[in-house]
Order: C-alpha cells, then structure tokens, then sequence
C-alpha cells in the first residue's frame, strides 16, 4: 500500500503542476468568496487506495493516516513547496511521493506493533 499511495501522491503532483495557475486562481477565489468550493476529492481517493488495510489499522490510526496523507494531494502541497523552499518543480512529485510512503509505512508499522 506504501508503494501504490506514493504513485498516486507523484502523478497527483505532476497533474497539479501542469495546472498550477488555474488552481491557484480557483484557491484564491475560494478563500475570498464564501460562494465558492473546491471539491473534497482527496478523502474518496485516500480511502480507495487504503481499502484493503483500514481493517487492519486501529481507527484512530487509520484516522490520523488519512487526515496526513490529505495533506499531499492537490494545489496546496505544491503552493507550499514552490513558495517556501528552494525545490525546482520537477523535483516536487518525488518528494511528496516519498512523504506518502514514509507516512503509510509508518502507520503500518506502528498499528502492527501489539499494545
């Protein structure tokens, strides 16, 4: 499961990138008018692709992986990253890509720990 969310964190990534200014424009327009709304993809698509270990998982753990790995996918990681360090965009994907590897195997590895 590692493997397969980092791909889907990296393709993300390079989708977005390739659409930067216009969902940096739809971010804005949400956040100075009420009116308007991003979709909340980002849930169905990081329990899709953690179905076959959420009844592995505790579900505060489950909880706290999917809430994390939120924080990877669409315009707002690469906001982050372009505007506040020194990365060169080609270099975005793979990075986010390892964070939602590190974070999945992490989680794995702590919820089969016994208590």
């Amino acid at each position: 499961p590692a493997q397969r969310v980092a791909e889907a964190v990296r393709r993300a990534a390079v989708w977005t990138l390739g659409r930067e200014s216009r969902l940096r424009t739809i971010l804005r327009m949400s956040l100075e008018h009420e009116s308007v709304q991003r979709p909340a993809r980002r849930r169905h698509y990081i329990a899709q692709l953690l179905a076959d270990v959420e009844p592995d998982m505790p579900a505060d753990a489950y909880e706290r992986l999917t809430g994390s790995l939120t924080l990877l996918f669409g315009i707002d990681p690469i906001i982050s990253m372009r505007d506040n360090s020194d990365m060169l965009p080609d270099r975005i994907p793979e990075v986010l890509g390892w964070a939602a590897h590190a974070l999945v195997r992490s989680a794995l590895e702590d919820s089969a720990k016994p208590s």
